[in-house]
């Protein structure tokens, strides 16, 4: 009887702690109110909460897949909250990278394995032991999945045909965060500094351009344009149509958090503190908003930030005057939304809550405009070109040379620059060497 009591107590404070928790993981609905924002809807991740955590909050298509520290996977749709999904990806003893996702597809690495999941279901389709050790997430293209290993060896798999050979390419540097997917073009970044572009389907290798700073952060893409930013404090914009990079800008500190671009505007936020608004285009300064650490997501007249308090920062989009501050609570995870005008918030406690203006009930969707440099070529052209490509004798991987950059300017915190014109045609000692070649 004694032992059913202290059981009882035990439960009711385990109870009443979680309830406690969610609580103050939620921003309370009056608060928002007076902001001009509303809940749109709130979940809770199942986790083991003394070990386990929200790892990694990825967004594609009206879809979450929130990922935790130990591989377990969760599916939800991004406007409702309704969950779609829950699977354990791999080991729970493994490191776990964030997923990559197209439309057919939800790709996971945990530990040395690829795991391919079919994205609407959560059934696996298909996995793969790597032979080196993985530097980031994959990322998938319409027909193939693409890893980055630590050393630098990018490495392209099939989604059809898994027995097929991957495409390699040995890249300069080491290779730490998660490539993007732009119009159909690859884009990565290394340590040494270096920034690649190159065709997805079929895969091909096509700009490097170098910085002559390490480059720390994912890059960011609006068509035609692709953005990255080194720890010498430039903002470089790289034309996938061209080639060239038409402009770059100095922020005067180092930069190690992912740009945000929509609608032609891209958002900077330096180490030091304080966002930048640039035009996509020109890399013309907007506005700059001191003490703001991180982007949220952009409305049609308000962009959303987090402040050097933690709090989100309400700005105005037009000028970057600060509107409002709101506390959140206990939130540690905010959702880098370039997608839609939502704010996505999580707790370790495993809350996720999604917000939204008052007015705007449906959301505000960003499209980026798709290029479309092979409109001639079916999708079954490019496949059997990339087939022929794969069975023709292998040339050396190199890409042609990218235009010349802009007029040098010193970097910030005395870093100096070194940087290249065009591809070399020749390979420096060290640098890239294909071992299918």
């Amino acid at each position: 009887m004694l032992a059913r009591r202290v059981f009882a107590i035990w439960l009711g404070g385990i109870l009443a702690w979680q309830t406690v928790a969610h609580a103050q993981s939620l921003v309370p609905e009056t608060t928002l109110a007076r902001h001009g924002l509303t809940r749109a809807w709130r979940a809770q991740i199942d986790l083991n909460r003394s070990i386990d955590r929200i790892a990694y909050i990825t967004q594609f298509d009206g879809a979450l897949y929130v990922q935790t520290k130990h591989g377990m996977v969760h599916a939800l749709d991004a406007e409702t909250g309704k969950k779609l999904w829950s699977a354990q990806i791999g080991k729970t003893s493994q490191i776990a990278f964030a997923p990559g996702v197209n439309s057919q597809y939800l790709a996971v690495i945990n530990g040395t394995t690829l795991h391919v999941l079919d994205r609407v279901s959560g059934r696996q389709k298909f996995e793969r032991v790597l032979k080196g050790s993985p530097g980031t997430g994959p990322v998938l293209s319409d027909t193939m999945v693409f890893v980055c290993r630590v050393s630098g060896l990018v490495e392209g798999f099939d989604l059809e045909d898994q027995h097929a050979l991957p495409w390699v390419y040995q890249a300069a540097g080491r290779i730490s965060t998660q490539p993007v997917l732009s119009s159909g073009s690859l884009a990565w970044t290394t340590d040494r500094g270096f920034f690649y572009v190159g065709d997805a389907d079929p895969p091909k290798v096509r700009l490097r351009v170098e910085t002559g700073a390490e480059i720390a952060s994912r890059p960011a893409d609006w068509a035609p344009f692709i953005y990255a930013c080194s720890l010498s404090g430039f903002v470089y914009a790289l034309n996938e149509e061209t080639g060239q990079t038409p402009w770059k800008f100095p922020a005067g500190s180092t930069i190690s958090k992912q740009p945000a671009a929509i609608n032609g505007e891209v958002f900077v936020v330096r180490d030091a503190g304080g966002m930048f608004a640039l035009d996509g285009h020109t890399g013309d300064r907007r506005w700059f908003a001191p003490n703001i650490t991180q982007f949220c997501a952009l409305s049609a007249s308000r962009v959303y930030a987090i402040d050097s308090l933690d709090r989100l920062a309400i700005l105005d989009s037009q000028r970057g005057t600060l509107l409002a501050t709101m506390p959140l609570g206990d939130v540690q995870r905010k959702l880098i939304n370039q997608q839609t005008d939502r704010i996505y918030l999580a707790s370790d406690s495993g809350v996720l809550q999604c917000l939204r203006e008052l007015s705007q009930a449906k959301p505000i969707v960003y499209i980026p405009p798709r290029l479309n440099r092979e409109s001639g070529k079916s999708e079954k052209k490019k496949r059997e070109e990339a087939k022929n490509e794969k069975e023709a004798p292998k040339e050396e991987a190199e890409a042609p040379a990218a235009e010349n950059m802009p007029e040098e300017e010193k970097p910030a915190d005395g870093a100096e620059e070194n940087e290249e014109e065009a591809m070399p045609d020749e390979k420096k000692d060290g640098e890239e060497k294909n071992p299918f070649n």
